[in-house]
Order: structure tokens, then C-alpha cells, then sequence
């Protein structure tokens, strides 16, 4: 028995956010009822014993946030001993529902905003905060919908008469309709802190810190899209080296900024639809290749010393923008062409959210901060694209593009939230006719990490003013997300859907389509199967209520991750004993050669299907894959690398070609693809010239698209279906995805490939979201 007592709160109070912030705290209270709204505010039932509901009533005007502007609370009915079975089992949100205007992406500054940041004469004169109505950051400054100044963090920053004035003067058009409008009198303020975090005094910071970069010094400048950016002179070879060290980024491919769309054009090969984007308010990192005869000074090779492109984007913000080229206060220094940057994350890893935390971190390796008083929230970093037949590729899908939901030609009944897995975590909400998924937040790999998926799921809770009706997580229930999402599931008393990992993607490819049935081709870097191994080289039919594995390939020791070491133990598994010649080529000694096959007799193996781990394999027997994959597609950028530099006009030769050869056996409905006559094979060859390798890397991406043609057809054979989506981390190769794409084509199948997402594990919540919803 428990007692009901309804309320009216009134105020300002119907806007977004408003219900989701009580369907949170009165859970978190162990209460149950629903809230409404009403003509003048919202009703409140709250049902549970007298002393909850009296505290819970008397601790609220501490709790909710000013921004609210709730006026009264006042009791409209009580009912004492109401049955377990006539009470709410959860805090439910019901009733209409108010229409709240999604929150735009961030963008990149208009023409106009540079020119008047730029402007001696403007009193925003190298003001890094200065916006308008069309261009600037939005996403990452939302607190919650609508987007007006006092639900983002310019709250703390009330604005002057003169700002107010361009706000309202309709005849600005550059200014008017601004909500988070300022200037240096009453917006934040950048300031510059040394090494041990003293403030470095002077007039104007940007002036110290482009000094600090010209002098070989690494900057950290905070983002106006939430964390730090690290730059440094992409000229000075000494300062990348010492900031690849100081990192612990000793191959992964460091990221350029460049001044212009003229600089890009000196070091790389760009195409109109490549230029367009870059120049876009999505304002991208994108893949470029690089220029082989640069008249200008050339770039260190330790840029990107795996691959033969360059990851280059234009300044996204004011700040940036500044640093480039900051013109004020009798500045010596020349304006820079090109830096490069890097997050100040591990990369891969979750985002950490507490500013101190970072800054203790970041004091290791940087020797100046940038740093100002605005508080923003999850860290939005660049989207990440390439361009292929005039269209982008996300490798990553983030600033510019979130929170833009992804349509998916139904619509769902119910509200779903999802929180993605433990990879490249993420976080989607599924309303009305869309899935709106977070930007990547890294990967979790402990019960800390999963704090901040619980972080922005409540945000977009906020910014889209609905709560979930349903959850769905990864099958992997021991996974941190799994637990995480079950935990907040029972919290909020919400069923809870669990998706395979790999079923996930597919349907996320599938969901952009409006398809509810397909083959799926998942290839990645592995993750838990239900049957206990690692897989990644799936062949799946997959509908919404469910798949069906139908291929794979032959698994491996997932224990071994040195490609070296997987070479051999493949030719060992055939029975091949290697030539001290091809040890010598792999650069294994002999003893270390012994060893590995006694810890392998010895230890219990953890089978791997990835796909990932095939391609290190090969990688090492055709002489390119280094000693040690310091970052999990090592190997793939150097195999596009090579296969890259080969001459189109140059066929691959017959015997190269025959090398690569792959059986398969079909037993119980599903294929198994063995590749154990390409290592025999590849184990004969002693060398490999350069021309060769590009021979071989060409040979074996050809080889890749005829096995998953084999994949394709059997599954084929067993469903009658053609519609066939293409996921998974390893699609984000382009060669890989036009072999495939191109043989799957020419046997009549209907390939779909992600468009609006990126293909790797930041697509899971989306897939988990189609699912569930529709189901």
C-alpha cells in the first residue's frame, strides 16, 4: 500500500527538458507516478510513502535549475492506501507532448564573422567568440532545447546593450536572432597558462601563444567544442617527434590543419567535391593524397609515416582561425600555412569529462595552454570523412553532422534509447521517424567510462524533450555498456532489447535504406560472438527480430596479435615448418620462434573469426606489416598504401594472383572460408621487391572480394535474398568496399552500403534502436 499525491507546478515551464529532468530525479528518488502538462505549467503525481513524497517536495527548489523558472507547487489531490496494482510501477511521461525544434549542428564561422573577427576596426576585433545566427557552435553548447541563450552555456554570460542591440536590430542581418551573441565586454575570455598551469600574463594570449608554437612548443588550445586540441608546428620535425613520444603515438597518423584552401592545394590532390566539403559548415577532416612533386617546402615523413595521405581540414572555429593568423597587438609572427594537432585523448578511448583531470593529464606532454572560462560539454570533435565517386565516407561521424537524426522510412510507436557497446561507444535515441545517434565517445573499458554514456544520454534526453520507452544494449550482458543500459533499464522500470554486435551493424546500414530483411557482410577488428569466440568476418541473414550466422572465416588464435607471429602459426597449423630464410624475412629469431610454439602448446586458445586479424596475417607474408600493430588498422593502411602505388596500366600477373587462393567447407548451414593455401604459398616466396608488394596488396584486396562473393552466394542459396548491406570497420578502406561492391554487383546483388553513418562501432546504437523500435 502506498499513498498518490498529484500537484501542479507552474511557471515557465514548458520547454524542453523540463519532463525528462523529473522523470530522472523522481527514479533516482525511488518514487513512482507520471507528469503531465498542464494550461499554466505541469501535473506531478507522485506515489510512494508520505516521508519520500514530503522530502522529495520540500528538496526541489534547490534541485531544479534556474533556467526552469518554476514559480509555485501546489497540491491539488492526495489518496492514501492505494493498491500495488492501481499505482504506476514507473515515473511515466504522458500526455501531449511539446513541439520542441531540434538543436543544429555545430558550423563552422561564416565569411562574415571572420571579417569582422579580423577587423581592426570592429570592437569584436580578435574576439575568438564571436557568432551569428547561421554559423558558429550550437550542438556543443546546448544544455537543452529550445536553443536560447539561457539553456546553453552562455547562460553565465549575460549579454550587454550593445550586443543586444545587434540581436535585435532587424536590419542587421548578420547579427539579428543571435542567441549567444558577445563581445570582449561581456562574452568569456580566452587566457594562456604555462607548463605548470600559472597564468602567463599578457594583453593578448593569441599573441604568446602562436610565439610558443613558432618556437617549437606544443599548445593545447580548449576547444569551443568541449576538450583540448593539441598543435605544433607541422614544419618543426623535432616538436612532431617529441609529441608523438610524449603521447605514445609512435605511427598512428597525426592530422594537419591547414591556414587555406591554397595551403591544402600545395601538399595535396583534391578534387571539387573534395573542396566543397572542406569548405562546408561541416568544416571535415578529410583523407587526402598526398602530392608527389611539392615545390614547397616539403612536410617530415612523421606526419603519417603508414600511409600516402594526409588527414587535413580548414580552422573549424574562431580560435583556431586566430591562432593561424591573429593580427593585433604589433605581431611579428608570420601567419602559419599548415599545423599539425591531435585530440588530447588516448585514442580509442572514452572522453574523460572532468576538466582538472584532463589538465593534470595534459601538463606531461604540452608546454602552453590555451584555455577559457566557457564551460561547453561532451567533447565534439571533427568528423573524419573521405570522398568516393563525388560522395563522403564517414570514418567518423560527429561535429557538423550530430545531432542531424537518420531517417529510416518508418516510425516508431514508442521512444527508444540505446547505448551502443563498449567500442567506439555511443548513444542513439530513437523518436517519430528518426534515430538521432551521439558522436563517438571512445571506448569504455572500465565502469568510470560509463559514466559518460549516462552523461549524454540524459543530454539528449534534454535536447529532444522525450524520455525512453524501451532500451536495447549489446548481447554481451557482461559488457560495461550492457550492464550500464540494464542498470538504468531497471532504474526507470523499461524493458530492455538485446542486439548482437555484428546484427547491430547490419541493421544500422539497414535502417538508413528502410530495409527490414537483407544479407549482411560484417567485417571489423573482432568482438564477442554468443558462441563464445571473437568474430568479425560475418556473413549474416539479418532481419529485425533476429539473425542467422551463415559464413565466416576459419578462425585463429585471437591470443597472437604480432602479424609475424599469426603467419606462423598458420603455416604450423598446415603442417609447414619455416625456412630459416623466411624467419629471417619476417625478422623472427629462431628461438623466438621455439618459444612461441611451446606457449601456444601450452596455453589455451581463444579462437578469433576477425577479419582484421586475416589482414595483419597476410600483411606480414607478403613483407609490409611491421614488427608490432602500435594501432588496430596499422595494417590495413599500409596494405592501401601499397596497393595504392601500383600502376592501373600494370595487370597483376598470373602467379601472383594464383597465390591467393581460399577453400571453403558448408556444413550445417553455414560456410567456413580457409585460407591456408595462401600461406603456404606466400611461405615459398623468400623476397618481395617494392613493385612486387604493390602487386601482391592488390592481388589479395582482389582476393578479399572474391571470398565474400563466395559468402554472399552460398547465403544466396539458402535465403533467396539479394539485398546484401556492407559494415564493419574494414569497409572503411575504399579499394576494399569498390572490390567487393563491384563484384557483388556484377552477380545481380543489390549492395547498400552506410551513407549517413559511419561503418564502424559507433553505428551500434543505431542498429540497436531500428530494432527494438520495430519490434
Amino acid at each position: 500500500m502506498k499513498n498518490s499525491v498529484t500537484f501542479e507546478l507552474q511557471g515557465s515551464i514548458h520547454v524542453g527538458g523540463f519532463r525528462p529532468f523529473f522523470w530522472k530525479i523522481v527514479a533516482e528518488a525511488n518514487l513512482t507516478g507520471w507528469i503531465a502538462n498542464s494550461v499554466d505549467g505541469v501535473f506531478l503525481c507522485l506515489q510512494g510513502e508520505d516521508e519520500q513524497i514530503s522530502s522529495f517536495i520540500r528538496g526541489l527548489p534547490a534541485k531544479v535549475p534556474g533556467a526552469f523558472r518554476l514559480h509555485s507547487v501546489g497540491m491539488i489531490k492526495r489518496e492514501v492506501g492505494i493498491p500495488d496494482r492501481q499505482g504506476s510501477t514507473a515515473f511515466r511521461v504522458i500526455g501531449d507532448e511539446n513541439e520542441i525544434p531540434l538543436i543544429n549542428p555545430d558550423r563552422a564561422p561564416c565569411a562574415a564573422c571572420i571579417e569582422e573577427t579580423m577587423d581592426p576596426a570592429s570592437r569584436r576585433f580578435s574576439y575568438a567568440f564571436s557568432s551569428c545566427y547561421a554559423s558558429g557552435p550550437s550542438y556543443s553548447y546546448a544544455l537543452r532545447s529550445p536553443f536560447v541563450r539561457k539553456n546553453t552555456s552562455f547562460t553565465a554570460f549575460p549579454m550587454c546593450a550593445d550586443c543586444r542591440f545587434d540581436k535585435e536590430n532587424k536590419e542587421d542581418h548578420h547579427h539579428c536572432g543571435s542567441e549567444i551573441l558577445a563581445c570582449p565586454r561581456c562574452g568569456p575570455q580566452f587566457f594562456l597558462l604555462d607548463t605548470y598551469g600559472d597564468l602567463v600574463t599578457d594583453a593578448n594570449p593569441l599573441c604568446e601563444s602562436r610565439k610558443a608554437i613558432r618556437n617549437g612548443e606544443i599548445l593545447a588550445l580548449q576547444s569551443l567544442y568541449g576538450g583540448f586540441q593539441l598543435f605544433a608546428d607541422a614544419f618543426n620535425e623535432e616538436t612532431i617527434l617529441r609529441l608523438r613520444r610524449k603521447r605514445k603515438l609512435p605511427d598512428r597518423p597525426l592530422c594537419l590543419m591547414a591556414r587555406d584552401l591554397e595551403a591544402i592545394r600545395k601538399y595535396c590532390e583534391s578534387s571539387p567535391e573534395e573542396e566543397a566539403l572542406l569548405l562546408s559548415p561541416v568544416a571535415p577532416v578529410l583523407i587526402l593524397a598526398r602530392k608527389k612533386d611539392v615545390e614547397a617546402p616539403p612536410l617530415p615523413s612523421v606526419i603519417s609515416p603508414d600511409t600516402d595521405t594526409l588527414a587535413v581540414g580548414l580552422p573549424p572555429s574562431l580560435p583556431e582561425k586566430l591562432v593561424f593568423e591573429h593580427r593585433g597587438g604589433g605581431e611579428s609572427v608570420e601567419p602559419f600555412e599548415l599545423l599539425v594537432t591531435c585530440g588530447d585523448n588516448r585514442p580509442g578511448k572514452a572522453e574523460c569529462l572532468d576538466i582538472d583531470e584532463i589538465f593534470n593529464r595534459l601538463m606531461a606532454y604540452t608546454d602552453k595552454f590555451l584555455c577559457h572560462d566557457l564551460k561547453t560539454s561532451h567533447p565534439c570533435p571533427p568528423s573524419i570523412c573521405l570522398v568516393k565517386d563525388g560522395r563522403p565516407i564517414h570514418i567518423r561521424r560527429s561535429r557538423g553532422y550530430i545531432p542531424r537524426g537518420i531517417e529510416f522510412g518508418d516510425s516508431f510507436s514508442k521512444n527508444v534509447g540505446a547505448f551502443g557497446c563498449d567500442s567506439q561507444a555511443a548513444v542513439a535515441i530513437g523518436v517519430g521517424k528518426e534515430i538521432i545517434p551521439s558522436q563517438a565517445l571512445g571506448a569504455i573499458e572500465n565502469e568510470g567510462g560509463t559514466e559518460i554514456l549516462l552523461d549524454m544520454f540524459e543530454r539528449f534526453t534534454y535536447l529532444v524533450d522525450k524520455v525512453p520507452d524501451i532500451m536495447a544494449c549489446d548481447m554481451d550482458r557482461e559488457s560495461f555498456s550492457a550492464r550500464t543500459c540494464a542498470a538504468f533499464a531497471e532504474l526507470h522500470s523499461l524493458p530492455l532489447v538485446t542486439i548482437q554486435n555484428h546484427h547491430a551493424h547490419a541493421l544500422a546500414c539497414m535502417a538508413e535504406h528502410g530495409l527490414r530483411r537483407s544479407l549482411a557482410i560484417v567485417f571489423n577488428n573482432g568482438s564477442g560472438g554468443p558462441d563464445g569466440s571473437e568474430w568479425g568476418s560475418e556473413c549474416l541473414d539479418a532481419r529485425l527480430d533476429g539473425f542467422s550466422r551463415l559464413a565466416a572465416f576459419q578462425p585463429v588464435n585471437a591470443d597472437n596479435t604480432r602479424p609475424a607471429r599469426l603467419f606462423l602459426e598458420r603455416l604450423t597449423d598446415a603442417g609447414i615448418e619455416p625456412s630459416g630464410a623466411l624467419l629471417n624475412r619476417l625478422r623472427v629469431d629462431p628461438s623466438e620462434y621455439q618459444l612461441w610454439k611451446k606457449q601456444d602448446s601450452v596455453h589455451g586458445v581463444q579462437l578469433s573469426h576477425s577479419a582484421m586479424r586475416l589482414i595483419n596475417t597476410v600483411c606480414a607474408g607478403i613483407g609490409i606489416a611491421p614488427d608490432f600493430c602500435t594501432y588496430p588498422e596499422r595494417c590495413l593502411l599500409i596494405l592501401r598504401k601499397y596497393a595504392s602505388r601500383r600502376d592501373p596500366s600494370v595487370p597483376v600477373p598470373d602467379e601472383i594472383a594464383a597465390r591467393f587462393s581460399f577453400s571453403y567447407s558448408d556444413e550445417n548451414r553455414f560456410r567456413l572460408i580457409d585460407w591456408s593455401r595462401t600461406f603456404q604459398k606466400l611461405g615459398e616466396v623468400v623476397t618481395f621487391t617494392e613493385e612486387e608488394k604493390s602487386l601482391y596488396a592488390e592481388a589479395f584486396y582482389s582476393a578479399l572480394g572474391e571470398s565474400t562473393l563466395a559468402m554472399a552466394l552460398y547465403a544466396e542459396s539458402l535465403t533467396g535474398i539479394r539485398d546484401i548491406v556492407l559494415s564493419g570497420s574494414i569497409f572503411q578502406d575504399p579499394i576494399l568496399l569498390e572490390k567487393v561492391r563491384e563484384k557483388l554487383s556484377a552477380k545481380d546483388f543489390t549492395v547498400y552500403v552506410h551513407e549517413k553513418t559511419s561503418c564502424d562501432e559507433s553505428c551500434v546504437p543505431v542498429g540497436q534502436t531500428y530494432a527494438a523500435g520495430l519490434t
